[in-house]
């Protein structure tokens, strides 16, 4: 009988491993304390996650790569829609795998009133479970007017969502991979979360 259990627990074990891949972290929980995390940013400083409970909510929002079509047209939403987050205090903060001076570079290119951080050792990513592993070879990723092959496996940001209220609790989290992502839907949790008594 405990032989029986322990065999089924070792293959839901290796089927979840599976699913996850190779050192995949578990994604945070919603309801969750969101993991503090201290990130180099295009303002010229680094930001702490934590340095905003108490005054705002904080949307994360994860990106693969400085002007990759998709992460172009993300940013640029939220750029578009930066006073509707503004006026429910929600701070922006964009996070990728480039560094602050590709970030800077992407950042103004957009006009972005908000921070790019630079995660480049994917550790935060990781954390939240927010990461894409790109093989070596082929065409993986698209800079705009050329493609480019890596030589070796690279970690990069996927699309990913995370809203975090005032007390550092994760309360939304949208995983919409390569696909563009409105806002509609942040905000509209946004404003529950503000209606709440």
């Amino acid at each position: 009988m405990l032989a029986n259990a322990t065999r089924y627990l070792l293959v839901i074990g290796l089927f979840v491993g599976g699913l996850l891949g190779p050192g995949r972290a578990m994604a945070v929980m919603v309801n969750e304390l969101a993991p503090d995390f201290t990130l180099p940013s295009t303002t010229g400083q680094d930001i702490t996650l934590s340095q905003f409970r108490g005054a705002k909510m904080v949307l994360i929002e994860f990106y693969g790569l400085d002007f990759g079509a998709t992460c172009t047209g993300n940013l640029t939403t939220r750029r578009v829609d930066f006073d509707a987050f503004k006026d429910l205090d929600v701070q922006i903060l964009g996070i990728s795998v480039d560094d602050t001076f590709s970030q800077l570079t992407f950042a103004d290119s957009l006009g972005l009133p908000f921070p790019l951080l630079s995660d480049t050792d994917a550790k935060i990513t990781h954390l939240y479970a927010a990461e894409l592993l790109l093989k070596a070879g082929g065409t993986p990723a698209m800079v705009p007017g050329k493609g480019f092959t890596l030589e070796k496996d690279r970690i990069i940001a996927t699309q990913a969502f995370f809203l975090i209220d005032k007390q550092g609790i994760l309360r939304g989290r949208w995983l919409p991979g390569i696909e563009h992502m409105s806002s509609e839907n942040i905000l509209k949790m946004v404003q529950r979360l503000r209606d709440k008594p």
